[in-house]
């Protein structure tokens, strides 16, 4: 008994089904003025008015990867992906309920979950009262162009190297952001991120080295912040970030502080471990600004100020630093300006040797003498130099000053000194700079041996390069000294794999040396390091007889300050010479 209902229902599945395709041949002659193709690759369904499927042709089942009995009789909800808001399909049926058709862009999902794309046709058949009873839905499967789409999507908003948004897609979420808050309300920041000396990293180890601290610097911001948080970034070791729900201005801070600390972690690139370091220039919004241009304008200038604070890490924007932004774009235009027309001179700085009180040396400082701004100092427009690029030019030009100068001071027949001038490591970095000392000393007829070259411990960064360079300066003569020395590299044990004449103590010890045992302790550490490579050692800032005095019993030979020498305009430091004499 059971086997024959069985049977008579098997009869009249198949029955209604043959129906149904009757009808859908009927419906296929009604379509032809649709441009549509009905063949093979067409994903074919038909439902009644409440969507429930009455017909899926074989190419529905491939894609949805449903057998067509797990699909008559079920709601066409069951591909519903949950991509599409409620309104699209709310539109959709108010439509094709009026009889009309309709077409759009659906993503559905497949039995495995899996999504597909369909450009879809929507044709409600009407019956005699003019209200439709069925709807015939002709696909064409656009997955692939879909992906396409998101392809190039994803390559015009994000990054290549980090993957994170890039300017154009951040600057798109800050204006959502922006449009969609209420500043009675809400509250968030935006904070401008710069990796600290980035570019000697660049210039020391290579971009491929650079490329790949980038993209770790980019994981651990990501990871510093809340997943609501949006992170960009701007280009070259700029980021950037949204930083939501802040309900206050130590929120924000703390917020900052989290990132600083991530980014501080020790690193391991291709083998080798590196520490960086980041500044966060920080604008609050509704506070700072309710437009989002400003806004990132606003956290980039708080950016700018934190470079000539080392003291700290981040940075909130106050207005009266767009007045001093304006000024640094003032002095970034006239610093051009300047190079070309020489407005700069030297003063020099004696170094003395500490148990004789004997002058030993000098050092060439810069200044900028500015023809309606007056005299400029260092501390102003060093960093935007530095920043731009031109200190490249304007270290040239202080190199041969000094040179000059020096060789007039011999030809007067004064003692013969060193006189010793900083190089920045965007100068050592160039290709050229061997060469430049060269035709330098040619141009001057300077002796090498009355030239000494200060550089900074990033020479440590990329030691293979260094050693060759240095060494290459050593052969012609010239005498080399590590200029604020322990403050930057941690390992002492890189100095003797350089050929370096002198070891200048960083002042930030000489200062405390009698009040913190840890900076006593580390000029120790750096005479007796001295001593064992036989190496000179010159200590920086002496400002009081304390300080002379301990550093005399700790047998440092050489010093500089304020106490030994204030810095003198050429003229001064002539009359100097002469008592030397």
């Amino acid at each position: 008994m059971n086997q024959k209902k069985k049977a008579n229902k098997n009869s009249l599945n198949k029955r209604e089904r043959l129906h149904t395709e009757d009808q859908y041949a009927s419906v296929v002659k009604e379509l032809e003025d649709i441009k549509y193709a009905l063949d093979q690759s067409a994903i074919v369904a038909i439902t009644d008015q409440k969507g429930t499927i009455q017909y899926a042709n074989d190419t529905f089942c491939e894609i949805s990867k449903y057998t067509r009995e797990e699909l008559i009789g079920q709601n066409h909800r069951l591909l519903n992906s949950r991509h599409h808001p409620k309104q699209f399909f709310q539109n959709m049926w108010k439509k094709i309920s009026a009889g009309e058709t309709w077409q759009g862009e659906i993503k559905n999902k497949a039995k495995d979950g899996t999504y597909y794309w369909v450009h879809t046709t929507i044709v409600p058949f009407l019956n005699e009262k003019g209200r439709p009873y069925q709807y015939v839905s002709i696909r064409n499967d656009m997955t692939e162009r879909k992906r396409a789409e998101q392809r190039n999507y994803h390559l015009a908003y994000h990054d290549m190297l980090t993957n994170l948004p890039n300017r154009r897609l951040f600057l798109k979420e800050l204006r959502n952001a922006v449009h969609e808050a209420d500043p009675a309300v809400t509250k968030f920041a935006v904070m401008f991120i710069d990796l600290d000396k980035f570019k000697y990293v660049n210039d020391s180890w290579g971009h491929e080295t650079g490329d790949l601290i980038l993209t770790a610097a980019g994981r651990r911001i990501q990871d510093a912040i809340p997943s609501t948080d949006v992170v960009g970034r701007l280009g070259g070791d700029e980021f950037a970030v949204i930083a939501a729900n802040i309900q206050s201005k130590q929120d924000a801070a703390k917020r900052a502080e989290q990132i600083v600390q991530k980014m501080e972690e020790p690193m391991d690139v291709a083998g080798r471990n590196y520490v960086l370091s980041c500044s966060i220039g920080i604008a609050l919004y509704p506070n700072d600004s309710m437009v989002e241009d400003e806004l990132l304008s606003k956290a980039d200038t708080a950016l700018y100020e934190i470079k000539s604070n080392v003291r700290k890490r981040f940075i909130f924007f106050t207005e009266d630093m767009e007045q001093k932004s304006l000024e640094r774009i003032m002095l970034e235009n006239e610093l051009k300006k300047a190079i070309k027309q020489n407005q700069f001179h030297l003063d020099y700085q004696p170094k003395v040797d500490l148990a004789r009180q004997k002058l030993v040396g000098l050092e060439a400082l810069v200044r900028w003498s500015h023809p309606d701004l007056g005299i400029i100092q260092p501390r102003q427009f060093i960093p935007i130099a530095e920043e731009t690029g031109l200190i490249v030019p304007l270290g040239k030009l202080i190199l041969k000053q000094a040179c000059l100068q020096n060789k007039e001071w011999q030809n007067k027949g004064y003692s013969p000194l060193k006189m010793a001038v900083n190089i920045s490591p965007q100068q050592l970095a160039q290709p050229d700079f061997l060469n430049t000392v060269k035709e330098v000393l040619q141009e001057t007829k300077l002796d090498p041996k009355w030239l000494e070259l200060e550089v900074t411990e990033s020479v440590i960064i990329n030691m293979n390069k260094s050693i060759q360079l240095l060494n290459a300066i050593k052969e012609i003569g010239v005498q080399i000294s590590i200029d604020d020395f322990g403050t930057g590299y941690s390992s002492f044990s890189y100095i003797k794999q350089l050929p370096v004449d002198t070891l200048k103590i960083d002042m930030s010890f000489i200062q405390d040396i009698n009040e913190n045992k840890e900076s006593k302790a580390i000029v120790q550490a750096i005479l007796t390091l001295a001593k064992s490579l036989n190496i000179q050692v010159l200590a920086e800032g002496i400002e009081n007889e304390e300080q002379l005095k301990t550093l005399n019993q700790e047998g440092c030979m050489h010093g500089q300050g304020f106490l030994l020498g204030k810095p003198l305009a050429n003229e001064k430091l002539e009359r100097l010479l002469r008592d030397f004499k």
